[in-house]
């Protein structure tokens, strides 16, 4: 709602005034605001191509390669006019050697490029493994700029040899120097090959941005089935067992069982029943398991006896579909009644008996639990208890068998009429099993909402008794839960709640083929909080003044070459402190420089690999800076961080920092395509589709938010949209966790996450969210007596996450958690000395900084008071392990949460202006921005005192020109 009235008071100002009451605007010159053009437009295209001559282009007096080469122009090569520059070459076989082609004495700037590249051709006859790379000279002194990517060149063809201008150049330049192109070289070089010849260059070039290729424009999900390969193609994971929506099963077909896990006897699986086929012999085969789409699965096994036999299961259909060509089927599991229709009359046997005369095609099975379904396409001759189990014995070939538990997991009291109620109800539902689904999806960007359709395909069967199919669609049970816990969804047809449970919430659907609804897209990609300096607080000066020394004394200005994970939070630190800090000062000049480079290190070719899903055999970008690197989880967690990383930096100081490297923010954001879970709407923690985790779901968000404002900015529609639709999900699936436990209490099915066993229901933790969701059986709960467990919904530094508490309505509850909740458990909670005995970690750590930044920017605590117990941790145990909040990654945002906790909360309007400065003045009740207006007319901030309702300040500017805004919140 508040999303939706910050647009219509947008939208009144645009039409109307041009600003709020008492607001000031002034215009600054352009000396006073020394940016370039943002979003920039690339100056320049073509640099050579050698048409004229050779254009000042050289061989090195260096490079033995090309040593004493003497470049002409001809055309052999050519792929931009007539003529290309022709390079004489010379590789004696002695190791690794090195040629060198360049020209100096340019001035060129390169903002707003995206890379630079050029056509290299090689003869026929030259030999495989030479390689071509881009060489850049920069700023005054015409620096060499370090070690590019090389590009194998192909002998008889032209190879396009490009040089990204981010994350392309080890060690990374600053970005200013891009601005100061002085030269440009080619470097060839091969190992133990012997050859001389000619190759050509042409077409030298600067590009703008490259969009989406096909590995991203066709990038699908793989929902909870996934596997895992390493970046070397070793360590092959293959999960045979998966968690559906009301049961988990493995891949065996003979033998095939319907399991809850953690229920069974000594933590382990409770068996709802098995499915044998001809006999209850064990196969010697191995089963093949089909991944049809991100929520099918299909398997098939040959059967001891011969023949064989399949099982379709589907993560949104609480029902499986056996198929065989055996002539009888037997059900294990203990049931001792039965209930079916003969003759028109319902009837309950507990001995075996002549069916036929059975005149519906269901069975009931159940002892002293609740009772499972069967639905039959022919008519079995008899049915015998025997063994555990009930035999179906068929005249011919079974066909296709349905099996569900009849209330999904819902095992409480029961009803003998409503049991035989529901099953007549879902005979013809059962009879259209879905086999696939496509799910669609459309953003209205002036209504701020995406509207997704779930539409599925079905293999729908003729039964012996001339059922007519009625195929219904389900949306994904945590969207229907959400709904009813408040979160704002239209469904666009009028749903049906059934009584079957699923780990998620209850079964909904619609009748028909397709079920479509309405969310809001995430307000992060149209607003987004920023920091402010505070002046004029004595409270705040000596916060301000640690703030300053953390980051002018103790974060890196160089980039490291392992666990990048702290370039990343140093990245994040210096890109948002940017805008508060002095301009002019130390200070500001190491954030501008060495924020992007911190945050574009990360994205190095040494620091990132090709990761391959070995399912769908679709590719991803993943970090290799992490020791978790070649294992299958903390993936989302990584990504996350990277292009949150890079997505601050880029849109504070530099965008061509994101220009540069779309190519391979694209490659890691399709992580989050390929492993997308539809039943919750989460990215996945795990590759395998283990489960989705507190605070790998919050960065995975943050990252994706990142990446669609970056993609609106640049101009990338198609990854835009993906990343609005993508990211409302997984808006919903966190609103969804704080009502997960709720009805997981309800269904008395309550994992606990430390005792990894069911808990009594009473003690199903529901005051805060979930732990996170599990595939096989549905969450892991929050025990609290886990500092992690109250934390891990704070953490860390994800700024749309506190906006999604107060835009909302959860707030209140976290205040509980905080407040109430939290220091009663552990009323050591800032102590340093205290240890956690859990968790295994002292208290005063980076789990407690957590703490302190909600209380600062959600609850606005004093911020003297929030200092002092930062300050209380120095020198305790916490302060010497390696998860010190004290340690500048984690140092640096605490304090700039803290020096604001009693500053009004500022929103800036995304893609509407670039902020250069932000500050609130204390003294006077002030909040002043400067900025440039990226687009016409109406640009609005939004400002909320201390426990105040949002203001609104819109002012009327136009594109390119900067300003000065003060305004009372």
């Amino acid at each position: 709602m508040l999303a939706r009235l910050f647009l219509a008071a947008a939208v009144l100002s645009a039409c109307g005034g041009t600003q709020s009451s008492g607001d000031d605007l002034a215009e600054l010159s352009a000396a006073a605001f020394p940016l370039d053009p943002y979003p920039a437009r690339c100056g320049v295209s073509l640099i050579d191509s050698f048409e004229q001559g050779t254009g000042g282009w050289h061989a090195s007096s260096w490079a033995e390669v090309t040593l004493g080469a003497s470049v002409t122009t001809g055309p052999a090569g050519a792929t931009a006019g007539a003529r290309a520059l022709q390079i004489p070459v010379r590789f004696t076989g002695a190791g690794y050697e090195q040629g060198y082609v360049g020209r100096e004495s340019m001035q060129l700037s390169l903002a707003g490029c995206a890379s630079i590249a050029a056509d290299v051709t090689l003869p026929a006859d030259a030999p495989a493994g030479l390689r071509g790379s881009l060489v850049l000279l920069l700023g005054p002194s015409a620096a060499w700029n370090g070690q590019a990517d090389e590009v194998t060149l192909a002998p008889g063809a032209a190879t396009t040899v490009r040089l990204p201008l981010a994350a392309g150049i080890e060690p990374v330049p600053a970005r200013d120097l891009l601005k100061q192109l002085t030269g440009i070289g080619l470097k060839i070089d091969g190992s133990s090959t012997t050859w001389s010849g000619t190759l050509a260059l042409d077409n030298v070039r600067v590009e703008g941005l490259q969009g989406p290729g096909d590995d991203d424009r066709n990038a699908f999900s793989v929902g909870t089935f996934g596997g895992f390969q390493d970046s070397t193609g070793a360590g092959l994971q293959l999960p045979t067992r998966n968690g559906f929506l009301t049961f988990t099963a493995d891949a065996a077909v003979q033998g095939h069982a319907l399991l809850w896990p953690k229920l069974g006897a000594g933590g382990g699986d409770f068996v709802v029943g098995s499915a044998w086929f001809g006999d209850t012999q064990a196969p010697q085969s191995t089963p093949s398991l089909d991944f049809h789409d991100w929520v099918t699965l299909q398997a098939r096994q040959d059967l001891p006896s011969g023949g064989s036999a399949s099982v379709w299961m589907s993560r949104a259909f609480p029902a499986v579909r056996y198929g065989s060509d055996a002539q009888s089927f037997t059900w294990q599991s203990g049931a001792t009644q039965m209930a079916l229709v003969q003759n028109g009359a319902v009837v309950t046997l507990s001995d075996g008996a002549d069916l036929s005369a059975m005149s519906e095609p269901w069975v009931l099975l159940w002892s002293d639990g609740a009772p499972t379904l069967l639905t039959f396409q022919h008519r079995p001759a008899s049915a015998a208890f025997t063994g555990g189990g009930v035999e179906f014995d068929f005249a011919g070939p079974l066909g296709s068998v349905q099996a569900m538990p009849l209330y999904g997991l819902g095992r409480g009291a029961w009803s003998f009429d409503d049991a035989v109620v529901q099953a007549r109800a879902l005979v013809p539902v059962l009879a259209a099993f879905p086999v696939a689904l496509s799910e669609t999806y459309s953003v209205n960007e002036s209504a701020q909402t995406v509207t997704i359709t779930d539409s599925y395909s079905y293999e729908t069967l003729q039964d012996d008794w001339a059922t007519q199919p009625a195929p219904i669609a389900a949306p994904p049970p945590a969207v229907y839960w959400a709904s009813k816990n408040g979160y704002p969804v239209h469904f666009a047809s009028t749903l049906s709640e059934s009584p079957i449970a699923t780990w998620f919430g209850p079964f909904a659907y619609a009748a028909g083929e397709s079920v479509g609804y309405t969310i809001p897209v995430a307000a992060a990609l149209t607003r987004q909080p920023v920091a402010v300096r505070v002046d004029n607080s004595a409270a705040t000066k000596p916060i301000r003044a640690e703030l300053e020394r953390v980051l002018t004394d103790e974060v890196p200005s160089e980039p490291g070459t392992y666990w990048l994970g702290n370039d990343l939070s140093d990245a994040e630190f210096l890109c948002d402190a940017w805008a508060t800090l002095t301009p002019g000062s130390a200070a500001r000049a190491k954030a501008q420089t060495a924020g992007p480079r911190l945050a574009e290190n990360a994205f190095l070719s040494r620091s990132v690999a090709t990761f391959t899903e070995p399912v769908t055999g679709q590719q991803y970008l993943a970090p290799t800076w992490y020791p978790e690197q070649n294992l299958p989880f903390d993936k989302e967690w990584n990504t996350g961080r990277q292009l949150a990383g890079l997505a601050r930096c880029s849109e504070a100081i530099d965008l061509d920092l994101a220009r540069g490297a779309w190519p391979k923010v694209l490659a890691m954001y399709r992580y989050h395509r390929v492993f997308f879970d539809w039943a919750t709407g989460s990215v996945l923690s795990s590759t395998l589709g283990i489960n989705e985790l507190a605070d790998g779901m919050h960065f995975a968000w943050d990252g994706m938010l990142g990446v669609g404002r970056l993609a609106k900015k640049l101009g990338d529609t198609q990854t835009f949209q993906d990343a609005a639709y993508r990211t409302a999900r997984q808006q919903l699936a966190l609103y969804d966790a704080w009502f997960q436990a709720a009805w997981t209490r309800q269904i008395d099915y309550g994992i606990g996450h430390i005792s990894n066993a069911q808990l009594p229901q009473d003690e199903v933790e529901t005051r805060g969210a979930i732990d996170g969701w599990v595939e096989e059986f549905g969450c892991a709960t929050l025990e609290l007596k886990s500092f992690w467990q109250t934390t891990n919904y704070l953490y860390f530094d994800v700024p749309a996450q506190l906006s999604l508490y107060r835009d909302y309505g959860l707030a209140a509850r976290v205040q509980a958690l905080e407040y109430q909740i939290m220091p009663s458990l552990h009323p050591s909670w800032s102590d340093g000395n205290a240890f956690d005995s859990v968790d295994q970690r002292y208290y005063g750590s980076n789990y407690t900084s957590a703490h302190l930044a909600a209380r600062a920017l959600l609850f606005h605590d004093d911020p003297a008071a929030l200092f002092t117990t930062y300050n209380s941790a120095r020198g305790t145990q916490a302060a010497s392990q390696w998860y010190s909040m004290f340690f500048h990654g984690l140092a640096g945002p605490t304090l700039l949460s803290i020096e604001r906790a009693r500053a009004p909360l500022l929103e800036a309007p995304v893609g509407a202006v670039r902020l250069d400065s932000s500050a609130w003045d204390a003294a006077a009740g002030k909040v002043s921005v400067d900025f440039q207006a990226l687009r016409s007319g109406s640009v609005s901030f939004r400002s909320r005192k201390p426990g105040g309702a949002f203001k609104l300040h819109s002012f009327a500017v136009t594109a390119g020109k900067r300003y000065a805004a003060t305004f009372a919140p």
